[in-house]
């Protein structure tokens, strides 16, 4: 991706190391997967603001893990999860489940079955958001 050469060149160095893994354009949002060592919070958030000024559409950053749970509350911030638990279905498959406060709904980046979609395109799991 030619914004994320222009961005290492122009000022964030800590992408030198970095590896794109892949990125998913669903509605009008794009989530870059990205390997990034080292803890790099604040460097997803800087990455991401940098290229939604550039691209002209909300872009989140999050970091390529087998941790579902870090990648759905990477996804979700600002929104708290307060859990996710695999379920297993009768018919052998599994579904992930993420718990989150109702109150935390309005935060939501897009509509709840819109990012329930979203995770699936980038874990390839079923998911579920539960308001509680």
């Amino acid at each position: 991706m030619k914004e994320l050469l222009e961005l290492e060149e122009h000022g964030l160095r800590e992408l030198k190391d970095a590896h794109y893994v892949k990125s998913v354009l669903y509605k009008d949002m794009l989530v870059l997967v990205m390997k990034i060592p080292g803890n790099s919070d604040t460097l997803l958030k800087k990455l991401s603001k940098e290229l939604s000024e550039s691209l002209k559409v909300k872009v989140k950053v999050v970091e390529h893990t087998n941790d579902v749970r870090k990648v759905v509350a990477q996804l979700l911030s600002p929104v708290r999860v307060l859990g996710v638990n695999m379920v297993w279905l009768p018919d052998g498959t599994q579904i992930y489940s993420v718990r989150v406060l109702r109150s935390d709904e309005r935060l939501f980046p897009m509509d709840k079955n819109s990012l329930e979609e979203l995770l699936h395109l980038i874990t390839g799991e079923y998911f579920t958001i539960k308001l509680e």
